[in-house]
């Protein structure tokens, strides 16, 4: 299956549901958890599931792409019903000169539970190497 890419130059985001259903990960879960980086809050969204055809176990935390306010956390629910993530991609040039396009990891840009959307309120998270 080919990968579209309709309007995004840098980076593509994925309804999270529907991205693991085609990879055949079935139990599909959300999970909220918040852990401290230094002095910051920052919430993860844990992810986990099985994949069919493999027996692949989906078990991975994802990285939001804002920072999180402290309304942000205490109104963090549970459990999540999905979830948006965004894979961003630039251009590098490698050792032989050619450009490569290298693509980051993925972060989550949003949740929903029932008929809420939400983002977080804080500017988008800086990530070092």
């Amino acid at each position: 299956m080919a990968n579209i890419n309709l309007s995004q130059k840098s980076y593509v985001d994925y309804v999270a549901s529907l991205y693991f259903n085609a990879c055949g990960v079935k139990d599909v879960k959300f999970t909220p958890k918040t852990v401290k980086v230094g002095d910051t809050d920052v919430v993860l969204i844990h992810i986990s599931g099985v994949q069919v055809t493999t027996g692949v176990v989906v078990n991975v935390d994802l990285w939001p792409r804002n920072n999180a306010s402290a309304e942000d956390i205490a109104a963090l629910p549970k459990s999540i019903d999905d979830i948006e993530f965004r894979i961003g991609y630039w251009p590098v040039i490698d050792e032989n000169g050619d450009t490569k396009l290298r693509e980051g990891q993925p972060k989550w840009t949003l949740y929903r539970t029932g008929d809420k959307t939400v983002t977080l309120s804080g500017e988008k998270r800086e990530f070092g190497e």
